[in-house]
């Protein structure tokens, strides 16, 4: 009887592709080594970004809970981890998520897979440059006065135009512009990290509210409590996207 490692190790359908011994496009073995990965997965979920945006959404829902909020996300990511690494250490393939759902659930369910993971990588890229050029394009005119033609269209096409030269010359080339950028932001969350875990809140340090449902009765909010957590929890989740590009 077949274990699950030699089912998956196998091939699980009929017409498999053996990308290793087949003539077909793949991806470079080692192209950006263990450092390069971690690059990406944590430039990818976009700390700075999440503590912006998610948070203080986090906060509305969750009061003083919302570290527990995270820390339950958290967890629920990491099993999610887990899949991942069995996956992708018996299944090598530029495919991706198309690979493990088609040996784990059948063809027709990784297609269907593949195309909603398409669209909406395509729909969060086009959001996260309309951002960028908004953002870029405000900051430029308040601080140095500067207005580029086309305001944030332009700042957006030439994110675009940027992401484009990187990935098409070599993968490589989007570590080394990102690091710098990545180790800036890292920074300042620690040093912001620090200095509240050090100072405290108007309060002081209460552990009590922040790691039980109790903080999260807020007066005016709906759901609120333990369900505003679940909320919350969906957020935290949403933090953290962007991780599976390593």
């Amino acid at each position: 009887m077949a274990t699950k490692d030699e089912f998956i190790q196998g091939g699980a359908l009929a017409g498999d592709i053996d990308v290793d011994k087949a003539n077909v496009d793949k991806l470079h073995k080692n192209a950006i080594g263990l450092p390069g990965v971690l690059y990406f997965c944590i430039a990818g979920s976009a700390p700075i970004s999440a503590m912006l945006f998610n948070v203080p959404s986090m906060a509305t829902q969750a009061g003083a809970t919302t570290p527990l909020a995270f820390l339950l996300s958290g967890l629920g990511l990491l099993l999610l981890g887990v899949s991942i690494v069995y996956l992708s250490r018996r299944l090598t393939s530029a495919g991706g998520f198309y690979t493990w759902v088609r040996h784990s659930l059948g063809r027709g369910t990784a297609f269907q897979a593949g195309w909603l993971m398409m669209g909406g990588y395509a729909l969060f890229e086009a959001s996260l440059l309309g951002a960028f050029g908004s953002y870029t394009s405000n900051s430029f005119s308040t601080y140095l006065h500067f207005n580029l033609f086309g305001g944030w269209v332009t700042y957006a096409l030439i994110g675009a135009l940027i992401i484009f030269l990187l990935s098409y010359f070599d993968v490589k080339w989007s570590v080394y512009a990102m690091a710098p950028f990545l180790i800036l932001e890292v920074g300042i969350l620690i040093i912001l990290d620090v200095a509240i875990s050090i100072h405290g809140g108007p309060a002081g340090h209460d552990l009590v509210h922040t790691f039980t449902p109790a903080g999260a009765s807020l007066k005016g909010v709906a759901p609120g409590g333990v369900l505003g957590i679940g909320v919350a929890m969906a957020l935290g989740v949403w933090s953290w996207v962007g991780f599976e590009a390593g």
